[in-house]
């Protein structure tokens, strides 16, 4: 019983003196190490970012990893170019005709483009929803959001600008498109309503944040007043824009909206800037409140 006594003793000495000094021990197979060879920055910065400050290049990838881990959401990126060939479909093929479903195709295009606008910004107005517990990575690390907010309204700007392009082509195909002012004027209102509404989407996201899981549509639903604030950002927008449209309309000149929207969005531009580092202050307020919503 002595020698029982003494050996057992000995072996549990050895176990408690190795945890001592902090070594990991446990039933399961010892883990094999690797040598990981580090990449080299010029293969990181392959995808063109390396012109970005790093923390905000990094958050931009993270936002397309999301993105393509989330199959429902990168399904619904083919959403908008078959709307244009549905709702085209009465219009015929190019030039066709001066219009299509009963609409000159100088109120249809920038119909069109407004309505696109309103499906893909909704998802701006909460951009927390996937982050989960990730949100307190945030809070813990040398990054302020200001750069987060940066990253991630860049990667809606990618992802509107290839949208809004394959659009564009299949409306020309189908139907031809406006006159040029139109055009410009359009493109001159898509600027301004999207800089307009990120530092609202911004602020709406750190307000009213809802948690989503990937890969589920079932009870995925957004915040009712995130929901509440994408309705009124695009009712005024869109109210300012048939306003000015119908001003170049109204006075003959058909550039006046293209001039108007220039000045418009660089002022929307400048308040979305200005706006950052207000938000990063309020995302402080709002810690608890983020945490609470998406870590449960």
């Amino acid at each position: 019983m002595a020698v029982y006594v003494v050996i057992l003793s000995s072996v549990m000495w050895l176990r408690f003196a190795a945890q001592y000094r902090e070594e990991e021990l446990s039933e399961t197979a010892s883990p094999v190490h690797r040598v990981v060879q580090r990449t080299d920055d010029r293969a990181e910065s392959a995808d063109g970012l390396r012109f970005l400050p790093t923390q905000v290049a990094e958050i931009l990838r993270k936002e397309f990893r999301y993105l393509i881990r989330n199959g429902f959401s990168f399904v619904l990126l083919v959403l908008p170019p078959m709307m244009i060939l549905i709702f085209t479909m009465q219009g015929g093929g190019s030039h066709h005709g001066p219009s299509t479903l009963g609409f000159s195709r100088s109120a249809f295009f920038p119909g069109m483009m407004g309505y696109l606008i309103l499906v893909l910004m909704a998802p701006a107005y909460n951009s927390f929803a996937y982050e989960g517990r990730g949100i307190q990575t945030y809070f813990m690390s040398p990054i302020r959001f200001r750069e987060v907010f940066l990253g991630k309204n860049l990667m809606m700007v990618r992802v509107l600008a290839v949208e809004l392009a394959l659009s564009i082509v299949v409306f020309y195909f189908r139907v031809g498109l406006p006159e040029i002012p139109i055009v410009t004027a359009a493109l001159a209102t898509i600027v301004f309503t999207v800089a307009g509404e990120f530092a609202i989407a911004n602020w709406s996201s750190l307000s009213f944040p809802r948690k989503l899981d990937f890969g589920q549509m079932r009870g995925q639903r957004q915040s009712g007043m995130a929901v509440l604030m994408t309705f009124g950002a695009q009712i005024t927008m869109g109210g300012i824009s048939a306003l000015l449209f119908f001003a170049g309309r109204w006075t003959g000149n058909l550039w006046l909206p293209t001039e108007a929207f220039v000045f418009l969005a660089a002022a929307a531009i400048g308040g979305y800037v200005a706006s950052l580092d207000s938000l990063s202050d309020y995302a402080e307020q709002k810690k608890e409140t983020l945490i609470e919503a998406l870590c449960r």
